[in-house]
């Protein structure tokens, strides 16, 4: 079986970057008491799970690991957006903004589209 030496290279770079993106994660974990710390290290690290995700899913030669591995990465890709939006909020000095009743908002999202990708019959409708 001859080896693609384009995924090879897609792998190496993916798992690269999954690696700068852990390292910043890790830094900015030991500052996260400066403005927006902690939801910058969450947007760090959900970036990070995205990408290592995509990593093993290219590497991967059996059809159903891709798919288990393409299904988890959408753990990253969720976490995104509601880390980015609290992370702006944080650092700009708007965090009252964002109350719990805000933050229980934010998580509806995420939470649906994880449940449609555990469940077989709607699993389609987000792949």
């Amino acid at each position: 079986m001859p080896v693609d030496v384009e995924l090879v290279e897609l792998v190496v770079v993916l798992a690269l970057v999954a690696s700068a993106y852990l390292a910043v994660g890790a830094y900015v974990w030991g500052h996260r008491r400066a403005a927006g710390g902690r939801a910058l290290t969450l947007l760090v690290l959900s970036a990070g799970i995205w990408t290592v995700c995509s990593a093993v899913e290219a590497a991967q030669p059996d059809p159903q690991d891709q798919l288990l591995w393409g299904a988890l990465k959408y753990v990253g890709i969720v976490l995104l957006p509601p880390s980015l939006l609290t992370f702006a909020l944080e650092y700009t000095g708007r965090r009252r903004r964002l109350g719990r009743s805000a933050l229980l908002a934010l998580s509806v999202e995420p939470v649906l589209v994880l449940g449609a990708l555990a469940l077989p019959q709607t699993r389609d409708l987000v792949r």
